[in-house]
């Protein structure tokens, strides 16, 4: 288990199990999610700077620094919007630069292209899956 409240941001159009399990799952464990047009980069990096502003804010102690994960899956399930997976890892790698007391994770969802092709590792990815 984690001790800090962690915030997943994951495409507008993402496969229906993941939000749901992370609902179901993990908002008891303080796990939250939002939606965020994931192909567009500056909608993306002002949805994380506001959330991780509004934790420090709230936890200006620093006790229980924020976890922010980005969850990108490309192309997406259903509709097939294909993100650029170098564009947001850099700018996720960007945030972390800003943010050094936030733990942040970009995390490849490789469904529909696997890995092997799409090679997201290589493209600044933190994880695959």
């Amino acid at each position: 288990a984690h001790s800090s409240p962690t915030k997943v941001f994951l495409p507008k159009d993402v496969y229906h199990g993941v939000p749901t399990q992370l609902y179901t799952s993990l908002n008891d464990h303080g796990v939250s999610h939002e939606a965020v047009d994931m192909t567009n980069k500056q909608e993306m990096l002002q949805k994380v700077e506001e959330s991780i502003d509004l934790h420090n804010n709230i936890n200006s102690e620093r006790a229980n620094p924020a976890t922010v994960i980005v969850w990108l899956e490309t192309p997406s399930n259903p509709l097939c919007q294909v993100t650029d997976i170098r564009e947001i890892c850099q700018a996720v790698n960007g945030l972390k630069g800003k943010y050094e007391s936030v733990r942040i994770t970009s995390v490849v969802d490789c469904t529909w292209a696997p890995p092997c092709i799409t090679q997201p590792l290589l493209l600044g990815a933190d994880a695959v899956l």
